[in-house]
């Protein structure tokens, strides 16, 4: 199964709620995971050369990809014992060679705030994914959420978005959130976020691997 994870606006989370998705999948639900890593920063592959040094086993392979080259890699680590493949896609949506993988994924996951700038980029990353790939769900994943902040345009925000897909419960703002490696998710972060990755997997990925 490919699930893509993608905004077009910078910061948005897409690495780190890859990450996460990752050590979750491979902890929680013991899957094999294969992480695509086409950010421009390959935040994730820096992670995965750093958690090298302690010599312990990683939980799942990490690959650094351009976009010439995500086509054959993909494929490949699809063809590994059912396994599923994340791709951090890249901000830019300007090469040729990213249809294939928009076209081929089975779920999309895009994190987003509710600032009007996240918004716009939000919607413009979801219109090119519904105009190459009507078929897999698409889930709108509000993130960095401050639980004492107003969030004034909301309501109206999750209302367009449900238009495109399904808006899933928010992540919180937290700042030990972006300590998260390669090696594992902290238990109080575990604790947290289970609860919103359960109802992902639950609904959207288990057993799609396997059909689609």
């Amino acid at each position: 199964m490919i699930i893509v994870i993608g905004n077009q606006k910078g910061g948005a989370g897409t690495s780190t709620l890859a990450l996460l998705l990752a050590n979750y999948l491979a902890v929680e639900r013991r899957r094999k995971v294969t992480v695509l890593d086409m950010a421009h920063h390959k935040a994730i592959r820096s992670k995965a050369e750093k958690a090298k040094i302690l010599e312990n086993e990683p939980l799942y392979e990490v690959l650094a990809v351009d976009a010439c080259d995500c086509g054959n890699l993909m494929n490949n680590s699809i063809s590994k014992d059912e396994r599923i493949v994340l791709v951090d896609f890249p901000k830019r949506m300007d090469h040729n060679e990213l249809v294939p993988v928009l076209s081929n994924a089975q779920a999309f996951l895009c994190p987003f705030s509710y600032d009007e700038a996240t918004v716009d980029c939000t919607v413009l990353f979801a219109l090119i994914v519904r105009k190459i790939n009507l078929r897999a769900p698409l889930l709108f994943v509000p993130n960095r959420i401050k639980t004492s902040a107003r969030y004034e345009l909301k309501n109206d925000v999750d209302k367009s978005l449900r238009r495109l897909g399904a808006v899933v419960p928010a992540i919180p703002d937290r700042i030990d959130i972006h300590r998260v490696n390669t090696l594992g998710t902290p238990e109080d972060i575990r604790q947290l976020l289970n609860p919103i990755f359960d109802l992902v997997y639950e609904q959207y990925v288990d057993g799609r691997s396997a059909t689609m």
